[in-house]
This record gives C-alpha cells, structure tokens and sequence, in this order.
C-alpha cells in the first residue's frame, strides 16, 4: 500500500513537470527570444509589454515551482514541523513582500493594518507556505484594480488570520472539496495566470501538522474568505 502511494506520488509529480512547469517554461524562451531577435524593430511599449510577460510568467513558474517542492516533501514525509513562537505579522509582511511585483502588475491595494507581538506557536515555513498560498490565489483571482484584505482575530487559544479577494469566488460544489486532496479542482485566473491546484492541497497537508483549522466562505463574481486558525500555546 504505502509502496503503491509512492509510486502514484512519482507519477502525479512528474506528470505535473512534463505538463505544468513545462508550458511556462517554454513560454519564456519564446518571449525572451522573440524580445531579443525583434527588439529593434519593438515600440517601446511592445518591449514593455514583453518584458511584462515575462516576468509574470517566471513569477507564476517560480510559485509553480515551491508548491511542487513542498507537496513533494510533505508527500514523501520529508516535513515535521519545528515548534517556536512565531512572528505572525513578520510572516504576513513577507508574504505581501514576496508578491509586491503582482499586486502592482494588477493594480491591486492590500488592506493589512500591522500588529506588534503578534506570536503564534507554529512552524514559520509551514505558516508562510500556507499564507503563501491563500495570497498568491487572492491575487490570481481578483479583477485588476481591486483590493485584497487580511485580516487577524485573537482568542485566548488562537489567532485566526483572513485573506479575502472580491474576485471571482468558488461554486459550492468546489468549495465543498477544494482542501481535498482527491480533488482535481483547478481553474485560470483572472489574467490567464495558471496553476496546479496543488496550491491548497499543500496547505491542507500543513495544516494538519500544525494543528490548525482552516476553511473558506465564497460566493461566485463576489469573491472569496480563505482563513486558518492558529494555536497560540503548545
């Protein structure tokens, strides 16, 4: 049994290569070369609008990339969390960090009001992955020009983090399975941005590790709530 989920993880892992990370690759030797061989005979808004392909492409390829790292590593039980106290507004401002080239590709404003001592006990990769993740689709789908909130709450036991977009949302037929890992839910974004669906595949799988909650609440063209609920105590 657990020989043939070994197998079956190879398989799916490399088929998502051959496939997933395969077409963006492609996507940017063909802008690159057709950038170099054209540039001058390019306005120089084709060559910016070039150079914007590219590098919304190679950002989507380098978050296809880590996703497919961590569910590989979670997969092959490479993955135990290390306990400490974790900064939680230090990993959300780096998450924004990471993505600050998207949101300004989008036009997009994100609403966090910053918190001081703000310390959860959790695994800071597993919790920036996660976070990571919830972002990275808030982005994907929202219309340009919109805005993404986070959120934090507090309890005696937990801190409840909020990321919510006012973008396409969920069906309830996908919402009901989207944390599985049997799904094979997916969907473009609102640019074309491609993806996996490996992405909240990952985070269901950390989130266990880290006993925590997580779930969401969308509506179709009014967007999407993703949240988890993080033990502040061992």
């Amino acid at each position: 049994m657990l020989l043939q989920k070994a197998n079956n993880t190879k398989d799916r892992f490399f088929n998502i290569i051959a496939h997933d990370l395969k077409n963006p690759l492609s996507s940017v030797a063909t802008l690159s070369y057709l950038l170099e061989l054209e540039y001058n005979n390019l306005s120089e808004e084709e060559r910016l609008h070039y150079i914007h392909l590219l590098q919304q492409t190679s950002n989507n390829t380098f978050q296809l990339l880590n996703n497919l790292l961590d569910w590989a590593r979670s997969q092959s039980g490479d993955i135990e969390p290390k306990w400490i106290d974790v900064n939680l507004n230090e990993v959300i401002n780096s998450c924004i960090d990471i993505y600050k080239s998207q949101l300004n590709n989008k036009q997009l404003q994100i609403h966090y009001e910053s918190q001081n001592l703000l310390y959860v006990f959790s695994d800071v990769n597993m919790l920036d992955t996660i976070l990571r993740n919830y972002l990275g689709n808030a982005i994907k789908f929202s219309p340009a020009g919109s805005s993404i909130f986070i959120n934090v709450q507090f309890t005696d036991q937990y801190a409840q983090v909020e990321v919510k977009d006012l973008g396409v949302g969920i069906a309830p037929a996908q919402r009901a399975e989207i944390f599985l890992l049997t799904s094979t839910y997916k969907t473009d974004g609102t640019q074309s941005e491609q993806g996996t669906g490996l992405g909240l595949k990952i985070v269901a799988e950390f989130t266990k590790q880290l006993k925590a909650e997580i779930g969401v609440e969308s509506e179709v063209n009014l967007g999407s709530t993703f949240w988890i609920k993080i033990p502040l105590h061992p």
